[in-house]
Parts: structure tokens; C-alpha cells; sequence
């Protein structure tokens, strides 16, 4: 798979960012973005009201302005008299302008970054997106979904400001077959960045179920358009949960669903997580663009908890029980059936049980 042919340009983080859309809103305003830029380079001290107003060319009375309206989004901005203003604190809200700030990718949010407070699902958004012509890592966040959605069309629930709802666009020069890749590089991105930002270890359940604790805390669901031989795009969606406690879990998710909040015993910040699995997907996309999809394959296999365990599959026509003996080079699950036969699944959602057995596996 090539790299992309070319990355788009992009500048100043705060002026870029306040361009940035949020539910067909402005997230900044131009001015309030350039502010934000100053104070952030100043954290921890004062800067005047007229030094800002002379960096930005604006009067005075204008910074008050739109100081007022950072604070309005959540930032914390003391005002000490004569001392002028000073960035006290920054909200935990996926805005634009925070998840560019410091993030290490070369075009994955480098292009856009669509912020909205509620969406129906950022998988619908992102696939709009891709039809009008979006650029490739095009990035859609929201704080709330109304209609997320997991695979086997179920449900995904999704409160507001608790975890991470966000959605990227790909246009990767791979076969549709192939595709099942960026779904293994998907879940071992978010994998590696719960491990690394946290005290916890992740594993992936078959196909990309991310469980801490034996419990899910994440699921990816790719959504393609292609045709026989070619793929227009990938939409990789992704689902979170991040600071819910139980009890903000419906009672029939509590026992098999978690956040990293509970399992670490204490509130995660979003933002850093956000940019460290777009960083990651970036790493693992560019990894197979060279070629190293035998290392990602190994990435998989070390992070899964699924192979050698005794599993129930279910898919759109049934369900079935057995061993789960491998998973195939092309990401299908291999399941020994209690007769000794072998089926092979490309798609389905996996319930594990039993202790992992260590098989033979080809």
C-alpha cells in the first residue's frame, strides 16, 4: 500500500483551529483562536491585555471580548488587573485546537478535524464526508452520539463528555480483501495508547474488541465503500468509553462493559488519548505502506485474548460454539467445533469463555 500521494498543507495551530466547524458552528471564533495561541505559549503567567492586543492587532476592548468567550468554552482565563490574563486551566473537550496542540502526526488531523457537541453517529458524518470528497485523514470527533452504532447493526451507547467518540477517513490504495487490515491496525493502535497513556493493559477481542479487565472498554467498526477491485474509502470508527463510573452504565452493561476511569481508579483526560491513537493508526497505516504486515500481524496475535479460549460467535445467521483454534492471514477466526470440524468466521461478535488453552496453531 503507497503512502498518500500528498499531505495537505497546514499552519498555525490556534488559526487553523479556529477555523474548525462544530455541528456547522464555528468552535472559535479567529480572534478567540489566535488568544488561545498566546496564553497557551505563556502558561502560568500573566501576559497584558495590550501585549495581546498589539500581537493581534486589535483593540483592547476586543481581547476582553473574546477572553469572555474561551471562558464561555471552558477554558480557565484569571484576570489579574494590570498583570493582564493568564491560562489557568484547559477543558476537557476534544476541541480542535487542543487535539492539534502537540499532536504527532503528518496528516491524519492535519486536514480537518470536525468537532460537534452531539451527532447521530460520526461514522454517518465521516461517510458524508467522504463523498463529498473529503481528503484522506479527515478526522470527525463528537461529545455525544444519538445513533452510535457497534457491528451486527447493535447499538452503541455513547453519553456526552464521557468517552471518545470519533470516526476517520481513510482512501488507502488496498483491495477490498485487504481492507481487515486497518481494522487489526486500528485495534492495536487503540490498544498501545490505553497502555501507554495508563497503569493498564488492553488486550483485543476477535476481530477488534478492546477489553481491560476482561471487560470491553472500546470497539472499531469500519464501514467501505469499493468496488470489486478498488476502495474509495474507509471510514474507521471508534468508541471509547473514558470516564463513565458504573453507575452511568445501563444496569445490563455493568457486567461486561467498563471504562478506563474504573479501571484505573481515576479520571482520564480525553485529549491526550485521542492524539496518541491517531498517532498510532498513522504509525501502523504508514507500517503497512512498507511493507510490515507481518510485524502488525504479530502486534495482533501478542495483544489477542481470543485464540485457545472456548468462544460462542455470533453473526446476522446464528450463533455457534466451539475452540478458537486461530485466525487466518486474511483476519477470519478459525473455530473447532465440539465434533472436530472446522469453520471459518470473516465477521461476527465473539462472547469468550473458559481459560485460554494454548493449541497448536498453524
Amino acid at each position: 500500500m503507497p503512502l498518500p500521494g500528498s499531505f495537505p498543507a497546514f499552519g498555525g495551530e490556534g488559526l487553523q483551529a479556529a477555523a474548525d466547524s462544530e455541528g456547522g458552528t464555528v468552535v472559535f471564533s479567529r480572534l478567540a483562536g489566535g488568544i488561545l495561541d498566546i496564553l497557551r505559549s505563556f502558561r502560568g503567567e500573566y501576559l497584558s491585555g495590550e501585549e495581546i492586543a498589539r500581537q493581534m492587532s486589535v483593540s483592547r476592548t476586543a481581547i476582553w471580548k473574546h477572553v469572555r468567550e474561551l471562558r464561555e468554552l471552558g477554558y480557565g482565563v484569571s484576570a489579574g488587573g494590570k498583570l493582564g490574563y493568564r491560562l489557568d486551566s484547559i477543558p476537557d473537550r476534544l476541541y480542535p485546537a487542543e487535539v492539534r496542540a502537540g499532536l504527532g502526526t503528518q496528516f491524519i488531523g492535519r486536514a480537518d478535524i470536525h468537532y460537534y457537541r452531539e451527532v447521530t453517529s460520526t461514522n454517518e458524518v465521516a461517510r458524508d464526508l467522504g463523498e463529498q470528497g473529503a481528503p484522506a485523514g479527515t478526522v470527525v470527533v463528537a461529545e455525544a452520539q444519538v445513533q452510535g452504532r457497534g457491528r451486527l447493526r447493535r447499538s452503541w451507547w455513547s453519553p456526552p463528555e464521557k468517552g471518545v467518540w470519533m470516526s476517520v477517513l481513510l482512501r488507502p490504495e488496498l483491495l477490498p480483501g485487504e481492507v481487515f487490515l486497518l481494522s487489526f491496525a486500528t485495534a492495536v493502535a487503540v490498544a498501545r495508547a490505553i497502555g501507554r497513556l495508563l497503569p493498564l493493559e488492553a488486550h483485543i477481542k476477535w476481530p477488534n474488541d478492546i477489553l481491560v479487565g476482561g471487560k470491553k472498554v472500546a470497539g472499531i467498526l469500519l464501514e467501505v465503500k469499493a468496488e470489486l477491485d478498488q476502495v474509495h474509502y474507509v471510514v474507521v470508527g471508534m468508541g471509547l468509553n473514558v470516564n463513565q463510573e458504573e453507575a452511568d452504565f445501563p444496569p445490563e452493561l455493568r457486567s461486561r462493559a467498563t471504562s478506563l476511569r474504573q479501571a484505573a481508579g481515576q479520571p482520564v483526560a480525553r485529549v491526550p488519548l485521542v492524539r496518541e491513537i491517531l498517532a498510532g493508526l498513522e504509525d501502523e497505516y504508514f507500517g503497512l505502506a512498507r511493507g510490515e504486515g507481518e510485524r502488525l500481524w504479530q502486534e495482533w496475535r501478542n495483544l489477542d485474548i481470543t485464540v485457545g479460549r472456548p468462544v460462542e460467535v455470533v453473526t446476522s445467521a446464528g450463533s455457534c460454539s466451539g475452540l478458537a483454534a486461530g485466525v487466518t492471514r486474511e483476519g477470519r477466526l478459525v473455530l473447532r467445533l465440539p465434533g472436530g470440524e472446522i469453520q471459518e468466521f470473516a465477521a461476527g461478535d465473539v462472547t469468550l469463555a473458559g481459560s485460554r488453552w494454548n493449541p497448536d496453531i498453524p
